[in-house]
């Protein structure tokens, strides 16, 4: 490092010597020192660069005008006193004669910094060079990888649209020729699952046999052992692990309907309160439990212990539903699965039926869940159990049926139903003194997302008299009332899209105030007031059946004009 006599340090010395390419500007734009890089790159000496105004050396460049030129860069630093960042531009540097000489060209990148005084007024403009032509090309070719992969990703994208178009057209080919035997999406899963029962059935049998000679032989050693604390332990564990496989055993069977069942007359809501007694621990919680107990349910024959282990896995699986809290109806009622409800269900047989609920507020589940729930060993937890599908082994041994309705984001309702004691449910209807209320040609309006709920309510209006419309969701609704003469909506409660069933009803009383209106829920925590409605509104719970439907259609239809604005005013 040089002196400089009586003032220290030469940092111009310094500041010439180092490996970066280096100009220091004053603020009216003349080079007042150079770093030899900076010489060396451009071709030029000192000489020629300290003591000129930079653009009498290097022309602005042409090609970099709104504000991305040099300057537009330099005058931005004088004006604001801050640093300012170039994009990076190509230009011809000389290459060394070990390299071939010549010219080549590379791509620099220039940041313009202001150094201030004390004052904060601008004494010099540090204009550094950077040489980026390997960043550039690293992200040249990072770009032409993702134009690459966005291209892969569009033609997948295509292929996908073309399968799922594809698809369409065959489903609707399908749907086409097959409209006329809907029950065709139910009796090949009902096969399915019969074949898995049989299979499962026969492990479970198999495995029983298994452990009875495993549990036997540990009974054996355990007495053998007596005294030999270290066996009795290693004992005790295994008879525990095959006390467990017989458990899994046992519920396989009931997946299979295979099960030894002991059943007597249950009277099912003091069979509830008590496991409910007994669950009051792991309850505990944010989660709110009720009880909504029909006063005179039909009693049933079932097996208590069977039926007390189903009740314990719906309801641990509404709590489960539920990790941030929410709210638990355990309910009950009578009903009757008529013919229409049977001819979409084959494995249902007509009749009367007490019918447990459960009810939660949670997460609920998607259709594709949805169509696999039943599956043993099926789950969308970490760990897979037999679950729902041993509920419905004990159903459809017991001479019943399980029903779901759930939506995302709203919650889940499980209903088992029970053959109601000293009742034939295998009895047909007749046209007696249940003959059905018929309709007088009033055209309904059905706003029912589930397909096959809503080809099932189709049905049985026609059946009943009724001209029938459809709509899948509300605003599908609105535009069919808007031009179509509709005498009664009936809409379920939970519909798709921004608008829910009730916000469908109020907005289509304001503006058709003649126009009748049923409400339909799958979900018992719909609460109703003490005239059986919500918000004003008649309801009818799903499921329900033709006589049902058509004696509550005549009374909202044949309702005064005073109960109809009673109704409109809810």
């Amino acid at each position: 490092m040089q002196e400089h006599a009586g003032n220290g340090p030469d940092f111009r010395a310094l500041f010439e010597g180092v490996p970066g390419l280096f100009l220091v500007l004053t603020p009216d734009l003349t080079v007042a020192a150079v770093s030899d890089a900076y010489a060396r790159a451009t071709m030029m000496t000192r000489t020629a660069l300290v003591g000129r105004c930079i653009f009498d050396v290097f022309p602005d460049d042409a090609n970099m005008r709104d504000g991305g030129g040099l300057r537009a860069s330099l005058e931005r630093v004088v004006e604001e006193k801050r640093g300012d960042a170039m994009p990076p531009r190509k230009l011809l540097t000389p290459r060394s004669l070990a390299a071939g000489g010549g010219f080549e060209e590379r791509c620099w990148s220039a940041t313009n910094l202001p150094l201030l005084d004390a004052n904060g007024d601008l004494r010099f403009i540090i204009h550094r060079v950077e040489d980026v032509t390997e960043l550039m090309a690293l992200r040249a070719k990072e770009a032409e990888q993702t134009a690459l992969a966005e291209e892969l990703k569009r033609r997948i994208e295509e292929l996908r649209q073309t399968n799922r178009l594809l698809a369409r057209r065959m489903d609707e080919n399908a749907t086409r020729q097959a409209e006329h035997d809907h029950t065709t999406a139910q009796r090949a899963d009902a096969e399915k699952m019969e074949a898995l029962g049989a299979l499962t059935g026969g492990i479970a049998h198999d495995v029983n046999n298994l452990l009875g000679v495993i549990i036997g032989n540990l009974d054996l050693l355990r007495e053998q052992k007596a005294n030999d604390g270290a066996a009795l332990e290693l004992v005790g564990e295994a008879q525990a692990a095959a006390q467990r496989g017989a458990e899994l055993a046992r519920r396989l069977l009931a997946f299979a309907r295979r099960q030894t069942l002991q059943p007597i007359r249950i009277e099912v809501n003091e069979l509830i309160r008590r496991t409910l007694e007994s669950m009051s621990a792991r309850l505990e919680g944010a989660v709110e439990v009720s009880l909504d107990l029909a006063a005179e349910l039909w009693p049933v024959i079932a097996d208590p212990a069977q039926l007390e282990d189903c009740v314990v896995q719906l309801v641990s699986n509404g709590a489960e539903a539920m990790a941030k809290g929410g709210r638990l109806i355990i309910g009950t009622r009578n009903g009757l699965l008529d013919k229409d409800y049977a001819g979409e269900h084959p494995e249902v047989r007509p009749g009367d039926y007490a019918i447990i609920e459960v009810s939660d507020t949670g997460t609920g589940m998607s259709r594709d869940v949805q169509r696999r729930m039943f599956e043993p060993f099926f789950t969308t937890k970490e760990k897979g159990g037999l679950g729902l599908s041993t509920v419905l082994g004990f159903a459809k041994q017991s001479g019943g049926h399980v029903d779901v309705a759930s939506e995302e984001g709203v919650g889940t309702t499980v209903r088992l139903y029970l053959p109601r004691l000293g009742a034939d449910v295998r009895r047909l209807e007749t046209k007696a003194a249940t003959e059905p209320s018929a309709g007088g040609g009033e055209t309904v309006l059905v706003v029912e997302d589930d397909t096959a709920m809503r080809r099932i309510a189709r049905r049985q209006l026609l059946e009943l008299g009724y001209l029938v419309l459809e709509a899948d969701r509300a605003a599908n609704a609105l535009r069919l009332l808007e031009t179509e003469h509709v005498d009664l909506l009936f809409t379920d409660i939970v519909t798709p899209g921004s608008i829910d069933g009730i916000a469908l009803a109020r907005t289509a009383a304001s503006r058709w105030p003649e126009l009748k209106i049923l409400l339909t829920s799958g979900f018992p925590q719909t609460r109703l007031d003490e005239r059986g409605q919500v918000n004003g509104m008649r309801l009818l719970s799903k499921p329900y059946g033709r006589e049902e439907l058509a004696r509550v259609l005549r009374e909202v239809l044949d309702a005064g004009d005073g109960e109809a604005k009673l109704i409109r005013a809810g």
